[in-house]
C-alpha cells in the first residue's frame, strides 16, 4: 500500500542514485521540484506510521528500512532543501518508536548526511535526535553513538569557534546575533554530552575512537563549570562533571548502568568503563577549584530565579566529590580553598560538614544548597565592600 503510494521510488532496496534523479520532475525549477517531491513523500510516510509501535510495524519494517535508508539519500542528493531535511528527522524521530533498535544501524548514516550544510535549528534537531536514541537505548546505544560522536562534536565546534562563549556581566549590552548563535551552538553541545553522561555512555569519550579529544572535552566541560553562558548550561556541566567523577574515579560506572565488559561499545574497545587511572588526581587537582570558582564567581547572579537550581547542583556535586575522594578532599577544602576565601574556622567547618553529610534521600540536598547560597551572598558582600 505504501509503494502504490507514490513512495514506490523511495522504497527501491537499491537506494541509489538514481532514486534521487527521479523525484526530479524536470521542470524549469530543477532539483528543489525534486527535493519538495521528495519531502512530500517523506512527510505522508511519517503521517502514515503515526499509528504504528514497535510491536505493530514489525511485519512492515523492512520496507519502513528501505524509506529511510531512501530518505536519507535524498537528503544527501539534495542537500540545500531545508524542507527535505526537516521533514527527514522527524520520519528518523517516529523510525525511533516503529523500528526499536534497527533505527540504530542508520544512526551512523543520518548524522553524516543530516548535518552538512544544517542551519543552527537542524542542528539542534539532529542532536535532539541522536539524545533520542540515547534515551531510549542508552548503553545498546554505545557502538552507533561512539561512531558519531567525533562528527557531532567537530560539527558544533566548527560553528562555535576557537573560543568559548562565556557569562558576561549582569547588565551587560545584548550581544551580537553572531555570538548568540555560538553561544546556541554550545548550549547544544552541553545538552549532547549532559545525555550522553546521564544514560550510561561516559564510556564514548575516552573510547580508542575518541580519547584524543578528551582532554579538550574535559577542558570545555570544565570552563561551563565555571563560567558558561548562563545558568541552566553552567548545571549541566556540574551534572556531567558530577557524573564522570562518579563514573572514572568512584564506583558509579557499574552502578549508573555503564555498557561495560566484553561486547560493550564497539568491539575494538569504544566504551570503556570503570575506574580512569589518573582520573581521581585530576578531580582533585581541577575539579574541586571549578566548583569553588563556580560559587565565588562575581557573574553568579543569585536574584537570578535559576541561580537555585545551579546551587542545588553544585552541592550534589561537591558532595559527590567528597564520598569519592573522601580525605584529601576535605582538606583541600579545609587547608586551601575555604582560607583563602578569607573564610573563619567555624565557618569552614560549617561547610565541611554539609559537604561531608549523606545526600538525603530525596537526592536533593537543599540544606547544602541554602547554606551555599547564604554563603556566596556573604562572599558578595564582603567583597563589594572591599571595594
Amino acid at each position: 500500500a505504501m509503494q502504490d503510494s507514490g513512495a514506490g521510488s523511495a522504497m527501491r532496496e537499491d537506494g541509489g542514485d538514481g532514486d534521487v534523479a527521479e523525484l526530479d520532475d524536470g521542470d524549469d525549477e530543477g532539483p528543489m521540484s525534486g527535493a519538495r517531491a521528495a519531502a512530500h513523500v517523506v512527510s505522508a510516510l511519517g503521517t502514515l506510521t503515526k499509528g504504528f509501535t514497535a510491536l505493530s510495524a514489525a511485519h512492515v519494517a523492512p520496507l519502513l528500512e528501505q524509506a529511510l535508508e531512501a530518505a536519507l539519500v535524498a537528503v544527501e542528493g539534495f542537500g540545500e532543501s531545508d524542507e527535505l531535511r526537516a521533514k527527514t528527522l522527524m520520519f528518523l524521530h517516529r523510525m525511533v518508536e516503529c523500528l526499536g533498535e534497527r533505527v540504530l544501524a542508520f544512526l551512523g548514516s543520518a548524522v553524516r548526511r543530516l548535518l552538512p550544510g544544517a542551519d543552527p535549528r537542524s542542528v539542534h534537531e539532529v542532536v535532539t535526535f541522536v539524545n533520542q536514541v540515547v534515551v531510549k537505548f542508552k548503553g545498546r546505544a554505545a557502538h552507533e553513538v561512539n561512531g558519531v560522536l567525533g562528527t557531532i562534536t567537530k560539527a558544533l565546534f566548527d560553528a562555535i569557534g576557537p573560543q568559548l562563549p562565556r557569562a558576561q556581566p549582569p547588565g551587560s549590552p545584548p550581544v551580537s546575533e553572531e555570538a548568540r548563535e555560538r553561544a546556541l551552538m554550545l548550549r547544544y553541545y552541553y545538552s549532547f554530552v549532559h545525555g550522553l553522561a546521564h544514560n550510561g555512555l561516559t564510556g564514548v569519550f575516552v573510547s580508542e575512537a575518541n580519547r584524543g579529544d578528551v582532554d579538550q572535552f574535559l577542558s570545555v566541560i570544565l570552563q561551563g563549570v565555571v563560567d558558561a553562558p548562563d545558568a541552566q548550561m553552567q548545571r549541566q556541566c556540574i551534572m556531567v562533571m558530577q557524573k564522570l567523577v562518579e563514573c572514572w574515579a568512584g564506583d558509579g560506572g557499574s552502578a549508573a548502568g555503564e555498557a561495560a565488559g566484553p561486547g560493550a561499545g564497539d568491539g575494538a574497545g569504544a566504551a570503556p568503563v570503570g575506574r580512569m587511572p589518573g582520573f581521581a588526581q585530576f578531580a582533585l587537582s581541577r575539579v574541586a577549584p571549578a566548583y569553588v570558582q563556580a560559587l565565588v564567581h562575581p557573574y553568579l547572579n543569585l536574584k537570578d530565579a535559576s541561580s537555585l537550581a545551579l546551587l542545588e547542583a553544585l552541592a550534589a556535586a561537591q558532595q559527590s566529590l567528597h564520598q569519592v575522594l573522601g580525605a584529601p578532599y576535605a582538606a583541600f577544602l579545609q587547608s586551601t580553598a575555604l582560607p583563602a576565601l578569607g573564610c573563619s574556622p567555624e565557618l569552614a567547618a560549617s561547610f565541611l560538614q554539609h559537604v561531608a553529610a549523606a545526600p538525603p534521600p530525596s537526592g536533593r540536598p537543599t540544606g547544602f544548597r541554602d547554606f551555599l547560597r547564604d554563603f556566596a551572598a556573604n562572599y558578595q558582600s564582603s567583597r563589594q565592600q572591599q571595594y
